[in-house]
């Protein structure tokens, strides 16, 4: 390949692909009518350098009005690129800021190696953070507390021990969910095909399309977090009966079969909504609950309700932007 060849290539502020011209389409292997509209500028880096470097160097261009460095990009086949990039903001014609404009040219006397930017602990930890989801585990924070409340409202002094224990097994049945989730809308190709999506207010953490976890790697975080979530709810039964256990199942089946065939609760109409506003909402509120008290309490059931419809709201906020790819795999 010769360092004759100039890709160049314009995005909107979300990184939506607008231009691509020949040199990018000799560069990475697509062509137009793959890349413009559908494609962002991210595809075409590893996720951790886009989550380690590229907004650091978006900002930079912005501010200075331009950015260059090497680093490496990624072919359609999967194969590294090491090349040099130049980056500019690009204007409106009021002069608004709308987009980014990079020109890229590969480096043949340099290997992937040489220019890889450098990825950080913080960057790795914050690649678990994005796997995970773990910002949206206030979810089940929320409710938890509430439960805790209630049961001290009605009289009962709140173990912190088994709060916190509470939390383990909510968060850990959460994460499980999460990842569940991004493993079956990448079998089901619903993610793939979801053009539209806008961070954050999208359905998936796109982990597996920006390549941060293999797919068989998120099918195994799911499975041991719902595993561990089982081995925290073994004391949490010992303490307060085999409701916690129903409980306990009706969130692991409803998180699993969200987005899991036979049953894909997302896709019947309504139905993922209400298992999630009711999981999110009464039930978690009155396992708390429970596990405070030893006892079902209606009004911990009562308390749930304005909660599960506030995490309800957060997931139908976030299914507007999925529209398009949802629909195209039912």
């Amino acid at each position: 390949m010769s360092e004759q060849i100039k890709s160049v290539i314009t995005c909107d502020l979300d990184g939506k692909l607008e231009t691509f011209n020949e040199g990018a389409a000799s560069l990475f292997g697509y062509n137009q009518e793959e890349v413009v509209n559908k494609m962002r500028v991210s595809d075409f880096s590893d996720g951790q350098v886009v989550l380690g470097h590229v907004v650091g160097w978006l900002a930079e261009a912005v501010k200075n009005g331009e950015w260059e460095g090497n680093t490496v990009f990624l072919h359609k086949d999967g194969s590294e690129l090491p090349c040099s990039i130049k980056i500019t903001p690009t204007k409106g014609k009021d002069g608004e800021h709308i987009g980014y404009c990079g020109v890229t040219t590969p480096l043949d006397n340099k290997t992937a190696d040489e220019v890889r930017p450098k990825i950080n602990l913080m960057t790795k930890i914050f690649t678990w953070l994005v796997i995970m989801r773990l910002p949206f585990l206030t979810a089940t924070f929320i409710p938890i507390f509430v439960g805790a409340a209630v049961a001290n409202l009605s009289g009962f002094s709140v173990d912190w021990g088994w709060l916190g224990l509470t939390l383990l097994g909510g968060s850990l049945l959460h994460i499980g969910t999460n990842t569940a989730n991004d493993y079956f809308d990448h079998t089901s190709g619903t993610d793939e095909a979801n053009y539209n999506y806008m961070v954050p207010f999208s359905g998936g953490s796109r982990s597996i399309q920006m390549g941060l976890i293999s797919a068989k790697g998120m099918l195994t975080v799911a499975i041991v977090s719902f595993a561990l979530s089982a081995v925290v709810g073994i004391p949490l039964i010992q303490k307060a009966g085999m409701p916690v256990l129903w409980l306990g199942l009706i969130g692991f089946l409803s998180g699993l079969f969200y987005t899991a065939p036979p049953f894909r609760f997302a896709s019947r109409k309504g139905l993922g909504e209400l298992l999630i506003g009711l999981n999110f909402g009464p039930l978690m509120v009155a396992g708390s609950a429970l596990v405070q008290t030893g006892q079902l309490l209606p009004e911990a059931f009562l308390a749930g309700i304005p909660i599960g419809f506030l995490v309800a709201a957060i997931v139908y906020v976030n299914e507007f932007p999925d529209h398009d790819g949802d629909k195209a795999t039912g």
